[in-house]
């Protein structure tokens, strides 16, 4: 799901406006608008940028054999702790896309593995930084 133009409404006190209830809370839109459409106005929960629980996954040096070894591949099946070539890493519920990255990801639906060969290439070859 594509959220974008996130912001932290803030309230001013020293201009004497009243309290509302989305002082101090994040919002963002949803989807894109045509024309004159209105945009979709999302909360966004406070937890979104949070650290979630710690997951394994393979190496990056693993994610580039695994297409090899099977062509029609587009998902990873599930590793375990203790696995070969897995690691632990700690990952967000939501994250920033750099503009950088944005025709990649917008462009369509990518399957799991059409990412890791599109964006992954980007982020490696250090071409992937916000701009």
């Amino acid at each position: 799901v594509g959220f974008h133009g996130a912001a932290r409404h803030v309230n001013n006190p020293v201009l004497g406006l009243p309290t509302y209830s989305v002082d101090n809370v994040g919002m963002f839109f949803l989807g894109d608008c045509q024309g004159s459409q209105s945009p979709t106005t999302v909360r966004m929960p406070d937890t979104y940028f949070n650290a979630a629980p710690s997951v394994q996954v393979p190496t990056v040096a693993r994610m580039n054999q695994l297409p090899a070894a099977d062509p029609n591949l587009q998902l990873v099946d599930p590793v375990l702790a203790g696995d070969p070539d897995t690691e632990e890493v700690t990952v967000r519920r939501l994250m920033w896309v750099p503009n950088s990255l944005f025709l990649q990801v917008l462009n369509g639906v990518l399957t799991p593995r059409q990412a890791w060969e599109q964006i992954q290439v980007l982020i490696a070859a250090g071409t992937a930084g916000g701009g």
